[in-house]
């Protein structure tokens, strides 16, 4: 549930302040897991997101699971990680490729 959303969206219908996170999880019998490798980076084209650039899978979309997720993920920026969570391919905002749901992530070492 998600209260006190003031604002407006944009042509996508999905904009919110800065300071509005939504965060979904699919189902646990979607959710299949998966490990990618790859430079975390910026991009700023359809808004500020993180983009995962691995050498199999092109761009991914980064999409944290949780705050916490997301706080890990932003002290990445720039480096080489190793991520673990939830590929969808699906139609999204980004247009840039498919979305990863995060669960976690650490530097590769």
């Amino acid at each position: 549930m998600v209260r006190n959303i003031t604002g407006s969206t944009d042509h996508y219908g999905s904009y919110y302040s800065p300071d509005v996170s939504i965060y979904h999880l699919p189902p646990a019998w979607e959710a299949k897991t998966v490990l990618f490798t790859g430079r975390l980076v910026e991009n700023l084209v359809e808004g500020r997101h993180l983009e995962l650039k691995t050498d199999g899978q092109g761009v991914l979309v980064v999409i944290p699971a949780n705050p916490q997720v997301a706080a890990e993920l932003e002290k990445y920026v720039g480096r080489e990680v190793i991520v673990e969570g939830i590929l969808e391919r699906k139609p999204n905002i980004y247009m840039r490729g498919p979305l990863l749901r995060v669960m976690a992530v650490k530097p590769h070492l």
